[in-house]
């Protein structure tokens, strides 16, 4: 997979940016900028070469990326959007399943760290993904996780299961710094996801009706404790064998 990216004279400066930041990524970069292309030539000649292979992605840089966008759409078979956010460019690659993404250098601004979140969430594993895409873990967390391996990620995806909790920007900076220093075992990222958040006092609570359709008749009253503290220790027990089953 290669991405295509080019600008006109008004986004060359954000769209260096750009392949900078995704060269440093390892990403493999084709640049078809050329002095004097206007935003047209340079949507055509980064449509080309997107088209080349399946894989291909483009991104297109000029003012204000409304011209770049209304230009790819016209290309039979490209599937393009113009982004203005992390949130824009993630959705439109998620569900649009885009090919090609336009941004506007007046809009977007030359910031490295805007680029960098546009990028960084492709990294994360699909379960993740959806959990962004439905806004159940926020961008800033998101992309700290992106940085996790995948073995880790998936660790942290079972605590967020099995705790019904999703981590705060101030945990995931946490998860990173343990990662640096060796020390993020799925004890540390259980330790940290316990921790109770200002946004998640609330109390978690099931109704007698709903315990009592799934307890077994033959469960008394003074043992519904004991049998269902049991039951999810089976069930996380569970959930290690199926990540165990994973590494293997």
């Amino acid at each position: 997979m290669a991405i295509i990216i080019g600008a006109d004279a008004a986004g060359n400066k954000l769209k260096d940016v750009v392949k900078d930041f995704l060269i440093g990524e390892s990403f493999e970069v084709v640049d078809v900028t050329k002095e004097g292309q206007d935003f047209v030539d340079v949507t055509l000649a980064v449509a080309a070469e997107v088209n080349k292979e399946e894989q291909n992605l483009g991104i297109v840089i000029d003012a204000y990326g409304a011209g770049p966008f209304m230009v790819a759409t016209k290309i039979k078979g490209m599937v393009a959007a113009e982004v203005t956010d992390e949130r824009s460019a993630y959705m439109t690659r998620g569900h649009n399943n885009s090919r090609m993404i336009t941004m506007g250098a007046e809009i977007v601004g030359e910031g490295k760290d805007n680029i960098h979140r546009y990028i960084r969430l492709t990294e994360l594993i699909p379960e993740l993904l959806e959990k962004v895409d439905k806004g159940e873990i926020a961008l800033r967390p998101a992309v700290d996780i992106s940085y996790l391996p995948e073995d880790i990620q998936r660790s942290l995806l079972d605590t967020i299961e099995m705790e019904q909790c999703t981590p705060s920007y101030a945990q995931t900076r946490r998860m990173r710094t343990l990662l640096a220093e060796g020390k993020l075992t799925d004890e540390a990222i259980y330790a940290i996801m316990q921790e109770e958040k200002p946004n998640q006092k609330e109390k978690f609570t099931i109704s007698a009706s709903k315990i009592e359709k799934v307890l077994p008749q033959s469960v008394k009253a003074s043992q519904r404790e004991d049998f269902i503290l049991k039951a999810i220790d089976y069930y996380a027990k569970h959930l290690q064998r199926k990540k165990e089953e994973r590494e293997r």
